[in-house]
């Protein structure tokens, strides 16, 4: 009777079975010479995200002294020079303002960034790092870069006064208008939405007004707003990565989307902004950090990915900073790709079964 031959594990690279080791990384089984040489290999990578990492930190370190928008401080420098006397505690009030603002965005990255050095310091010191931790610090570093490079939501308004131009910092809001011609404006400064019906000059905070905060009945950074027939609002808590829905005079809202911190899974949102909600409240989400458009059914834990998730880029199924979004009568989704410049259209027919 024949032996029966045992099936040898062997090196991928090379064939040979001796020495083997497995790289819990990628997977593969190689001896124990190009074994090194894989780990030379993941050295080099490492390297590269490490070099470039340290451009970005003369890069923001630059960024605290300089910030990228300068320009603002100019227009309110040169405002200063050509106005009277009486008018100066009005533009250092300005810049305060811009400086705050220009600041807290920078604290923020640098929040990001320093997890990102840890990692990296101690992936480097213990050498127990593979392929699955390399992918990700590079899109951090990447996803880092572009946040400081991206201009913000920041500008200068000028209203006519009878002496001269007064200025202002204004930060950027989003409005809403439902069929009674209620207007719906979101203030990302004071973390509340408020209501106005057309030719009335009262205002009604209709959610928020609570101060910066995760609590539900507070946001960080409220941004577009959807309003239902039965006047429910849907808001994009773009700080707190989440959508929220406060029904008609409700004092809290619900978590409809999101909520679980910022990531890039199907439970979780990064910065989202633009918001709509079909006839079967399935709610769907310009998921704009993450650079792709999410949908959540009624009472959903996770979402489904409706279009782009492909990474940041200009190809058919990319997107590059989506915002807005915008039914049509035959159910077609348009999307606002913002960094793309151009308006993306997509066919697709909501129902109640959308997950």
């Amino acid at each position: 009777m024949a032996a029966a031959t045992a099936e040898r594990t062997v090196c991928g690279k090379c064939s040979k079975a001796k020495g083997i080791s497995k790289c819990e990384g990628c997977s593969q089984i190689f001896c124990y010479n190009d074994f090194i040489e894989h780990r030379h290999d993941l050295n080099r990578q490492l390297d590269e995200i490490v070099i470039n990492h340290d451009i970005f930190q003369q890069d923001l370190t630059e960024h605290k002294v300089e910030p990228k928008n300068k320009a603002l401080h100019q227009q309110i420098n040169d405002w200063e020079c050509d106005a009277i006397e009486k008018i100066r505690q009005t533009a250092e009030e300005a810049r305060q303002i811009l400086v705050k603002r220009s600041n807290d965005n920078t604290i923020c990255i640098e929040t990001k960034f320093s997890k990102l050095t840890g990692q990296l310091r101690r992936g480097r010191q213990e050498n127990d790092f593979d392929e699955t931790d390399l992918s990700p610090w590079k899109r951090q570093l990447i996803q880092s870069t572009e946040e400081i490079n991206n201009a913000s939501n920041i500008a200068i308004r000028q209203t006519s006064t009878t002496l001269v131009n007064k200025i202002s910092v204004e930060i950027l809001t989003w409005i809403a208008m439902n069929e009674d011609k209620y207007l719906y404006v979101s203030d990302c400064e004071r973390n509340e939405v408020k209501r106005w019906l057309v030719g009335e000059k009262s205002e009604t905070i209709v959610v928020g007004g609570r101060g910066q905060g995760n609590g539900l009945n507070q946001f960080n950074s409220p941004s577009c707003i959807f309003v239902d027939q039965d006047y429910s609002v849907c808001i994009s808590d773009e700080k707190n990565h989440r959508i929220m829905k406060w029904i008609k005079d409700a004092t809290e809202g619900i978590i409809v989307a999101g909520g679980q911190g910022e990531g890039n899974d199907l439970a979780r949102l990064s910065c989202p902004r633009g918001v709509i909600v079909d006839p079967f409240d399935t709610v769907y989400v310009a998921d704009t950090k993450n650079n792709r458009i999410v949908r959540w059914s009624k009472e959903a834990e996770d979402g489904a990915v409706v279009d782009g998730g492909n990474n940041q880029g200009s190809q058919q199924a990319q997107l590059y900073s989506p915002q807005g979004l915008s039914f049509d009568q035959q159910g077609n989704l348009y999307v606002t790709d913002r960094l793309n410049n151009r308006i993306q259209k997509f066919d697709i027919v909501p129902n109640s079964s959308s997950q």
